[in-house]
């Protein structure tokens, strides 16, 4: 593992990857889309370079040492059809560009990250929705690499994540964040079992993951998920118990939606990696930042 090539690195979990293997001592190259921005990479002592569509934009930094990295993809929940064309290109069409790129620079070995949503409850191979078939899809094109092409991978399937300096609003933040600023949130029924992972254990456990990948002409499989599964309604508790204040939010004002994961689905446990967050420590971490900006912008 002398070469980390990264793509999506403009993104939440790709950025923090980078960074992390960094700090590992690794040489990495980050991708990114073709005209995007290179500001977050000024100061990090990384090679940068752009994803222009074409195969040929991606062998650069690839060889026989390098293990690729691959978290780029488009999410939708409920697609639509002016979705498909997206989802073809940034989740089967990217990644099959780099397969080929790889498979002509040398380069054998990739984690991909997958979705725990690849296993609608809990049966392997049947998607949740359209991207996570999308998912499952590029999983099969990495699994036909390995058989012809002699690559070694990784599928690591993640459920939701977070980390304090998230810009997405998602959930854990979005409820934290109506604890602080007091909006009212419309909800489901809120009985949906959720699993989340703060960043840096995902980090960890992709190292974790890369040092026991398999032989080549094979794949595996694991499901990254914490040992703390709640309800929406038991993690709203555990937020205002833990910030000391209450989340508005008015249950039952929507529907669940269509084909709605209720219990996380945990096929293939990634056995021997150890959790360093719990999340308690999660809301904590993010609730002093939220308040922190909060602040902040009151005294401008």
């Amino acid at each position: 593992m002398n070469n980390i090539f990264i793509t999506g690195a403009s993104g939440f979990l790709g950025a923090n990857l980078v960074k992390h293997f960094i700090t590992a001592g690794l040489k990495v190259t980050a991708v990114i889309r073709a005209n995007g921005s290179r500001e977050s990479f000024d100061q990090l002592n990384c090679h940068v370079i752009e994803y222009d569509g074409s195969i040929s934009s991606l062998q650069e930094c690839l060889d026989s040492n390098t293990t690729v990295i691959h978290t780029a993809s488009y999410y939708v929940a409920e697609h639509t059809s002016q979705d498909l064309p997206v989802l073809i290109e940034s989740n089967l069409k990217y990644g099959l560009d780099l397969l080929e790129a790889m498979r002509t620079s040398g380069a054998r070995r990739i984690l991909n990250i997958g979705t725990a949503w690849q296993g609608y409850e809990g049966v392997d191979r049947r998607p949740v929705n359209l991207y996570a078939a999308t998912k499952q899809s590029f999983e099969d094109l990495i699994a036909y690499y390995c058989d012809a092409e002699e690559f070694s991978a990784i599928s690591l399937r993640l459920n939701d994540t977070y980390g304090e300096e998230d810009k997405r609003m998602k959930l854990l933040k979005l409820l934290i964040s109506r604890g602080v600023n007091q909006k009212a949130l419309d909800m489901s029924g809120g009985e949906q079992i959720i699993n989340i992972t703060h960043v840096e254990d995902v980090c960890r456990a992709i190292s974790f993951a890369i040092n026991i990948m398999p032989e080549c002409s094979n794949i595996d499989k694991y499901n990254l998920q914490s040992n703390s599964n709640f309800s929406l309604r038991e993690l709203a508790k555990l937020i205002e118990d833990e910030i000391g204040i209450a989340v508005p939010i008015n249950w039952s004002v929507k529907e669940y939606r269509r084909r709605e994961v209720m219990i996380p689905t945990n096929n293939f446990p990634l056995k021997g990696f150890v959790f360093e967050y719990n999340i308690r420590d999660g809301i904590r971490l993010i609730y002093d930042t939220l308040k922190a900006k909060t602040q902040n912008r009151s005294e401008i």
